[in-house]
Parts: C-alpha cells; structure tokens; sequence
C-alpha cells in the first residue's frame, strides 16, 4: 500500500529569520530550475523516486585537483552514513539502481589509490567480477534519501592515474542489467576480526579456536625466523619478549566464515594452525592489526596500506617495500582483503534509516500534521539531525515549487 500525504509549507519555512544553519540550505544558488509538480508524500519519496525535473536540484564541484594535493569535494548532494562519516570517505561509487545505491567508499587522503589499483582490490574481495570502469557522476536529488546521476563528458582515465575524490558510477558492461550482485552480497561481512568475537566454534569440526591463543612452541619458531623483528614496521625490538607478541594473520577462528563466501572449499584448520600464520608484531600495534585499521598489500610490493586513523599514540612507520615479511603471502593476502571488506564494502545511507525511522521523525516534526501549527519550530535540535536536514530540504523544494 502506497501511502499518499499531502505536504503544505508550514509557515516556519516563511519567517525571516533563521538559524545559522539553515542558510546555507536555503542558498538559492542551489537550485538549478523550480520544481515541475509538488511532492504527493514524504514516505513515497523513499522508495519511489520523484520523476526528473521534479525536484530541488543541488550539485557539487567533484573531480578537480590541485598541484600538491586531492581535490576537495565542496560538499555532498547525498547524505553520508555513519560508516562513511566515521571512515571520513571522500570517493563514492554507485551502482545505478532506482534509488542509486552506494557499493563502496574510499578515502583517499589516507588511502590514495589509482583506477588500475581499484580494480585489482575489488578482484581481490570478489574474483567473480569482470572487467569493469568507474564513471564520474553529478548527482541530483530526487527526494528523501534518493538520488540521480547524470554522467560527466570529459576523456576516459589513463588506468594508472590516480582516482580523484567524488562521485562515481560502476559501469560494467557485461552486467549492466543486473549490476554487481556478487559484490553486493558481501555487505553482511562487515565486521572485523576484533569486532566479531575473541573465540568461535567451528561448525564442521565443533573445535573452539581462540584468537590470542597460540601452540607453546610457536613463540620460538616464529622469532627464529623473523630474527624478533616486527613483521609490519621491520623495526627490531629491544627488550624483544617485552614490546612484541605473537599474531594470526587469518585467524583459525573465522577461516570458514571467509572462504565459504567466495565458493572456494575452506582448507582443514590444520591449515592455519601453522606458524605460516603468526607474526611478531609490536604489542600496541595486535589490536589495530586485528581491528583491520591497516594491513599489508602483498601483490603491491608488500605495501603497508592504512585504512582509518590509528590515534595520537600510535606511531607506524612505513616497512621497506619489496622485501616479504616473515609470515606467509597466502595469509597477509586473506587478512588485506578483509580490511578491504570492512572498510571499502557497504556505507549507503540507507543501511542507516528504515523507512519507519524517517515517518517516525517526520510525524515527530509535525510534518505529516493536518495545520501548519503542528510542524516543531526549527530551533528543535532534532531539526539539525542528518535526517532532520534531510527532511527540511526535502520541504525547501517545495517552497521553491510554489
């Protein structure tokens, strides 16, 4: 059942004065052409997207670069998630569904990385995508939560270059119909190692696999052959037994849950019970590592890739690349891809707010009242919630309709 509410403007988008806030909402150089009809309801605007023309039009500057840095997206026309907000993502891509979903983000101040570089990582979490190329986009507001992209003429990217900060759109020719679904599947699987669980059951075997717990002898084969050097920095420890501790790189714990999901046969756990995939690594760095803030790009020279702040505290330099850590290839290869899982997969706004959540706060505001008595004033904090202003601009193309 389709839920049709009339929407007037309530007196309060009339008055003269405003919060701070508002003013840059109400820019009327946003608004690229009035509205051709008015909105028949806030709800509908979720799930169906308003017909083009019909809505408040708002575009950014994207794509543009400086001489020493990554251009600086002046803003986004569409709503960031709280993973997208915490990750400080400043590159998005869309699949081009009726609402325009996001499949992944980047941010590429700390994370920099070119279009060849893209590629390989998104083949690396799913090696059943094809080839595929990303398009820049400006996207249009089409109503709450729903956007539009309109493709950007320019020449086609040289691989190697870097890929600049703003919106894209996933183009893949060989599935344009139904977009990447396999890709799109792995959204369940954003959690990181620490975040899940310290121990675990493996359902096959029934054996519990603890994530900080190692063989007695390990300790001593895994120094010898790392010569008590952290794997990830290089840097030598002094007194070793105090500033280093052993690591699993893949931990035994969750080996069936990775693997299964690429449809590959998941290896015996005695497979990973091997000093194959245990580091030494520095003691303030095993939480990070398994928290998947950073990890080693194996098939890029064994680069160190950072993926989200580390704190004030932690200092990590950057190892020589080229040279193989102690532990093995197979194993740092699962752990990066995780981390790319966790931070790269998933983040669309929509992941965020149920459809419930939006009448909800719209009943609150009063914007679904009978009189425009009923709509809260904007001093209301819940006015200047992410969904609050998603909502008032919502209205604002309304009163640019009239």
């Amino acid at each position: 059942m389709r839920l049709c509410i009339p929407i007037r403007v309530p007196k309060f988008l009339k008055r003269s004065k405003e919060p701070e806030w508002v003013s840059g909402i109400c820019d009327q150089s946003m608004v690229s052409s009035p509205p051709a009809s008015t909105f028949s309801s806030i709800i509908e605007s979720i799930v169906y997207p308003t017909p083009v023309g019909a809505s408040l039009r708002r575009t950014v500057s994207y794509h543009t670069v400086n001489d020493n840095d990554y251009g600086e997206p002046q803003g986004t026309v569409h709503l960031l998630s709280i993973k997208s907000t915490l990750l400080e993502r400043d590159t998005f891509i869309f699949w081009a569904t009726p609402e325009c979903r996001l499949l992944l983000g980047l941010n590429q101040k700390r994370t920099p990385v070119t279009h060849v570089t893209l590629l390989r990582w998104i083949r690396l979490v799913d090696p059943e995508i094809d080839e595929f190329h990303v398009q820049p986009v400006l996207l249009e507001r089409r109503g709450i939560l729903n956007y539009f992209p309109s493709p950007m003429a320019g020449p086609t990217p040289d691989p190697s270059s870097r890929l600049l900060p703003g919106d894209y759109l996933w183009v893949d020719p060989s599935t344009a119909q139904s977009g990447p679904r396999p890709l799109l599947a792995k959204r369940s699987s954003l959690s990181s190692y620490r975040a899940k669980h310290s121990a675990d059951k493996d359902p096959v075997s029934g054996a519990t696999h603890e994530l900080y717990t190692f063989p007695p002898s390990f300790e001593q084969s895994v120094a010898s052959r790392d010569g008590w050097r952290c794997f990830i920095t290089g840097e030598e420890a002094s007194p070793p037994e105090k500033e280093l501790a052993l690591t699993w790189l893949f931990p035994p714990a969750w080996k069936y849950r990775l693997l299964c999901q690429n449809g590959r046969t998941s290896p015996p756990v005695e497979d990973f019970v091997s000093t194959s995939n245990v580091g030494l690594i520095r003691k303030d760095l095993i939480s990070l590592f398994n928290d998947n803030a950073f990890g080693v790009d194996v098939d890029d020279d064994y680069r160190l890739v950072i993926f989200r702040d580390l704190g004030p505290n932690v200092q990590l330099a950057q190892r020589q690349q080229g040279i193989s850590p102690g532990p093995d290839g197979r194993f740092l290869r699962e752990h990066f891809r995780w981390c790319l899982v966790v931070h790269l997969l998933g983040g669309d706004v929509r992941e965020d707010y149920h459809v419930d959540d939006v009448a909800g706060l719209a009943q609150e505001l009063g914007l679904l009242g009978e009189t425009d008595e009923d709509v809260v004033q904007l001093e209301d904090e819940r006015w200047q919630s992410a969904l609050g202003r998603e909502l008032f601009e919502h209205h604002l193309s309304y009163k640019f309709s009239l």
